[in-house]
């Protein structure tokens, strides 16, 4: 009995050897994985002819997260900018701009701003559909910096700012800063030109100290403040038809005025140029881009596309740093991005899950980020919109969202046919 029990007891003892490194080795397999950067699992890929769609989570900081990656040959598939509801006073999903214009892939563009009918800027919260049962839709989502759809300037600003821009050959995807100024010039009697007015925007609802052109790309009435003055420009008789001084209609309703393709309209905050406009025969809108990067030899204002981001995040290989100690920069939100490939094909990636944005960790840093670009090959890489504007459409389906409800409306698409 005793030589079965001693047995016994020895099996038992090495039985719980066996367990107990075991457990030892489970832990020390996690916290290895959880501690290396460049640990990826749960990686699949799809494909077409040229494009390349990857899914992967990666261990971050601490965090698992998901990319999503597209990887297109612009010999094979064209890339395009789309305004959302094509026109100005407007927005739209990303799918329901994909499914619209028959897009195999569609992602989410430029930061932008919100306003109501009423011209009046909206705060942040009114972006979602599940904040508050409030959701402004299809609210007025306007480029906050520079948007151009082949011959339409949707959006400019006058303050260096990051872009990434191509033709719709795509020899070249190109990245910079730019800055965009319209300006107006004047023609008397005798077509000699009288003087030139900049503007500080173009289609725009930020009225405070500005001077604005509406084009026809704006096709909903515009309602005016109480304060400035307006003129209308009438193309087919070459004059000014028409001039208000905002301050003295009283009445909300008699501020709302139209453009169309015969008529512009031109704000003026404060107006002291009155004799700028006697004699006027004919009147030219036109837009001066500037370059921060005289070298690279860019001709960005004949560019068929450009839509803004920040920051670039690579140029010519190497990470733009140091970057601003701002919470945009250093917390962990998603991210959205573009970027030019060694081989010559563009990369879109979408980091996070957006339906998940209130969480600051669900995401990365913008170093974190460029760290992650620069190793999956970007040769230059632009920050596009993220947090809750991320978003990755393909094939039908909307992959980084669980729920479609919780797609945010947006001012301007990427697409791929």
């Amino acid at each position: 009995m005793d030589n079965k029990f001693k047995n016994l007891n020895n099996i038992l003892c090495l039985v719980f050897l066996i367990c107990f490194f075991s457990i030892i080795n489970i832990s020390c397999s996690k916290n290895n994985t959880n501690n290396s950067p460049d640990e990826f699992n749960n990686s699949s890929t799809e494909s077409q002819n040229g494009i390349q769609i990857k899914s992967e989570i990666i261990n971050r900081d601490g965090n698992n997260l998901e990319i999503w990656s597209a990887e297109v040959e612009p010999s094979k598939r064209s890339i395009s900018l789309v305004r959302a509801s094509n026109q100005l006073t407007g927005s739209e999903t990303v799918s329901e701009v994909a499914i619209r214009e028959k897009a195999i892939f569609a992602m989410n563009g430029g930061f932008f701003k919100i306003f109501n009918e009423k011209s009046l800027q909206l705060s942040n919260k009114y972006l979602d559909s599940f904040h508050l049962g409030t959701h402004y839709s299809p609210y007025y989502a306007l480029p906050r910096y520079s948007l151009k759809i082949e011959n339409n300037w949707y959006g400019v600003n006058s303050v260096f700012h990051d872009v990434v821009g191509w033709n719709s050959n795509i020899n070249e995807m190109n990245f910079g800063k730019i800055s965009v100024v319209p300006a107006l010039s004047f023609f008397n009697l005798d077509k000699s030109k009288s003087d030139q007015l900049n503007l500080t925007a173009v289609n725009s609802l930020s009225f405070k100290n500005a001077t604005i052109v509406y084009t026809k790309n704006w096709k909903k009435s515009i309602q005016f403040p109480n304060i400035g003055y307006l003129l209308k420009y009438d193309f087919e008789q070459n004059k000014i038809v028409e001039t208000f001084d905002l301050s003295k209609i009283l009445n909300q309703k008699d501020r709302n005025m139209n453009v169309n393709d015969k008529v512009i309209l031109i704000y003026f905050y404060s107006f002291n140029k009155k004799i700028l406009f006697q004699n006027i025969q004919d009147l030219f809108l036109d837009f001066e881009v500037q370059t921060l990067f005289e070298q690279d030899n860019i001709d960005w204002k004949n560019m068929d596309f450009i839509v803004s981001g920040r920051p670039q995040l690579i140029r010519n290989g190497r990470i733009l740093t140091p970057f601003p100690n701002s919470n945009f920069h250093l917390n962990k939100f998603p991210r959205t991005a573009m970027c030019k490939l060694n081989n010559g094909n563009v990369l879109f990636l979408t980091l996070g899950d957006a339906e998940l944005m209130d969480n600051i960790k669900d995401g990365a840093s913008i170093l974190t980020w460029a760290k992650i670009l620069l190793e999956k090959g970007c040769k230059d890489a632009i920050n596009l919109d993220g947090g809750g504007s991320a978003t990755f459409y393909y094939d039908n389906k909307l992959r980084n969202k669980q729920d479609p409800l919780q797609e945010r409306h947006v001012s301007d698409v990427i697409i791929v046919k």
